[in-house]
């Protein structure tokens, strides 16, 4: 993998999201865990570009996201659709997704852990959070959408620290 160029990040970034889907890891090489994700974006913020996602404090992930300062997105090639049910159905707290899913890992110099299968990875540092709430809702209909399939989400805000191609 080889650092990309951040300002080369546009909307086609948030319709992968949407569409492809990507991986959120977080920990420390020796114990992280990876899910799948695709609610969120990229924007700019205190004078930082910034990534934003929202994950439901019932997920194995979520306690390794409250216990790291970093983070990392892999957006993956095509033909790896399959990772995306098992780190989207399945807790690492019963499996060992690197095993199920047969991802090689890479770690960067902040401890991220990047997947050498991904097409895109973007390295976070977390800057803010924030537990979302029914009552915070303007438009209660999305909270009707979402109640019935767990907690309401945290969103967190990160500075995007690096971002990574495979060629």
């Amino acid at each position: 993998m080889t650092k990309g160029n951040l300002n080369n990040l546009d909307k086609s970034f948030v319709q992968n999201l949407s569409n492809n889907w990507a991986l959120v890891t977080s920990g420390a090489s020796d114990n992280y865990n990876m899910m799948t994700v695709n609610w969120g974006g990229i924007g700019f913020l205190w004078n930082k570009p910034v990534l934003f996602i929202f994950i439901r404090p019932e997920r194995y992930t979520f306690e390794f996201i409250e216990k790291y300062d970093y983070f990392s997105l892999s957006f993956l090639k095509d033909d790896f659709s399959n990772v995306h049910e098992v780190c989207g159905m399945q807790s690492g707290r019963y499996i060992n997704k690197i095993k199920e899913t047969n991802l090689n890992p890479i770690i960067t110099k902040n401890g991220c852990m990047l997947f050498e299968e991904s097409i895109l990875s973007v390295e976070c540092k977390k800057i803010y959070s924030h537990q979302m709430s029914q009552m915070n809702y303007e438009n209660h209909e999305f909270h009707s959408m979402i109640k019935d399939k767990g907690s309401d989400h945290k969103m967190y805000i990160a500075e995007i620290i690096d971002i990574w191609v495979n060629d």
